[in-house]
């Protein structure tokens, strides 16, 4: 299928959140969006600035895997690096937003 799709949040890099959990449902993602005529596609892994560490090392290194991949089968696919940040953030189950050491947050719904 030949087009120009964009597609700006994707969940493609494995290991990092709840997108891909292995390197091969990375590349079946990947071989996807090259069958379906995207010809970009922006890593957009969950991060929470101050409230989790990213695994920054592990996302780059993934990152750049998928290009060498995308390389080798010959794809017509820019790969870019992005993040999901939640659109607001509240504090849930007693949790306080002036203990940012906790990790018990959520979006809330109708955010």
């Amino acid at each position: 299928m030949a087009g120009d799709f964009l597609d700006i949040h994707a969940h493609f890099v494995y290991g990092v959140d709840d997108g891909a959990r292995s390197e091969e449902q990375m590349r079946a993602m990947l071989d996807a969006a090259s069958e379906n005529g995207v010809t970009a596609l922006f890593a957009t892994s969950h991060a929470a600035p101050g409230l989790e560490r990213f695994p920054q090392e592990t996302y780059a290194r993934h990152l750049e895997s998928a290009r060498d991949y995308c390389r080798a089968k010959g794809y017509e696919l820019n790969l870019y690096p992005g993040a999901a940040q939640p659109c607001c953030i509240t504090p849930c189950c007693g949790t306080r937003p002036e203990n940012p050491a906790s990790r018990r947050w959520q979006t809330p719904t109708g955010c």
